[in-house]
């Protein structure tokens, strides 16, 4: 008797660069912030240079200093923070899968190898591994969206608190 791959084939196309926008609520919205505060930081400091008294050398010296470079810091922090989530997610998502896959297999062959040896009790067994496993699923699941939740939350604090000081600035 043959059969087929346990395994399914893995769709790796959300891994490329083109699809971060389509795919992912999160990384585009990181994207998003980072444009934003790209644009804040360019529009707020060439107002404050604009206004301030100095040589025309010492604006565009300020105009450089305070504006350009962090705003091509923050839009490429939003690009690279972004295309970093979403290979993060699926990667982590592609590790609890192939981990679990391991341990189901793992206790299936050492199921079958007690089956060997006690077939009136395998059939009982499997339903509570079977039971078992599905609970441990949901359980690794569960945590991981917690976990993934949590990060999520640190994330926007330190985003929110990024653009406080910078409105403090």
């Amino acid at each position: 008797m043959k059969h087929g791959s346990i395994y399914r084939p893995i769709d790796r196309t959300g891994l490329r660069s083109s699809n971060v926008g389509k795919n992912d609520q999160l990384g585009s919205t990181v994207r998003i912030v980072g444009n934003f505060l790209a644009l804040l930081c360019l529009v707020f400091a060439t107002a404050v240079t604009a206004y301030v008294p100095a040589s025309l050398e010492q604006r565009i010296r300020s105009v450089f200093f305070c504006s350009l470079i962090p705003a091509a810091g923050f839009y490429a922090g939003g690009h690279i923070l972004s295309h970093l989530l979403v290979v993060g997610r699926k990667l982590c998502t592609l590790i609890a899968a192939r981990c679990f896959r391991c341990f189901v297999s793992v206790v299936r062959s050492l199921v079958m190898w007690v089956g060997r040896y006690v077939s009136s009790v395998l059939m009982l067994v499997r339903r509570k591994l079977s039971d078992l496993t599905q609970k441990i699923y949901r359980s690794i699941h569960h945590r991981y969206w917690r976990a993934h939740t949590a990060f999520i939350k640190y994330l926007c604090l330190l985003m929110r608190s990024g653009a406080k000081f910078a409105i403090r600035m």
